[in-house]
């Protein structure tokens, strides 16, 4: 099969190739978040089925792991806390003063 893309106009030329690169790009995009992503934070727990369908689903696979594929991480609400009120008073000491006049 030879395909001959002279006997098509500029714009969809132009069209099919943003979309190649698009497609291109959503695969390294997805293949790189799923290998640096732990194993736990994954939804089916195992990186096999999520690679099988980022490669194979082509654009909508890669789509479907970076929406739904993952879980998000879980936050410290204890820790932040703490530190989050040294901060404001830090804050409010270097902008107004220490109240020491």
């Amino acid at each position: 099969m030879n395909l001959d893309f002279s006997i098509l106009p500029a714009p969809v030329v132009i069209a099919l190739a943003v979309l190649v690169a698009a497609q291109i790009a959503l695969l390294a995009i997805s293949l790189v978040v799923l290998f640096r992503a732990p194993r736990g934070r994954l939804v089916f727990e195992r990186k096999w089925p999520w690679f099988l369908i980022v490669v194979f689903g082509n654009m909508i696979g890669s789509i479907v792991f970076l929406a739904v594929g993952r879980r998000a991480a879980p936050v410290d609400d204890a820790q932040g806390a703490e530190f989050r009120g040294d901060g404001v008073a830090r804050v409010v000491g270097n902008l107004y003063g220490d109240g020491r006049g």
